[in-house]
C-alpha cells in the first residue's frame, strides 16, 4: 500500500484528466467530473487545504482508479 503525500484538489483534477475525466459542473465549492467512456462521476471539494487521505480514498474508489496514479 503506497504512502499518501498531501495532494491539493487542483493536482487531483490534473491526474483525473489523464484518465479521461472531464469537468462536468461546479456548484459552490464542489466540482463534478465525469468519464464519458465509463459513465463514472466523482465529486471533488474545492478547499484551500490539501485533501485528507480518507476523502482521497473515497474519490479514487468512486472513479474506480488505483491509488498508484498518485505516484
Amino acid at each position: 500500500m503506497p504512502k499518501y503525500s498531501q495532494i491539493r484538489w487542483k493536482d487531483l483534477v490534473k491526474k483525473l484528466k489523464k484518465y479521461w475525466f472531464i469537468e462536468h459542473s461546479q456548484v459552490w465549492s464542489h466540482l463534478t467530473m465525469k468519464n464519458p467512456n465509463t459513465w463514472k462521476r466523482v465529486v471533488i471539494p474545492i478547499h484551500p487545504k490539501p485533501l485528507g487521505k480518507g476523502l482521497l480514498n473515497a474519490i479514487l474508489k468512486q472513479a474506480w482508479l488505483d491509488k498508484n496514479i498518485l505516484d
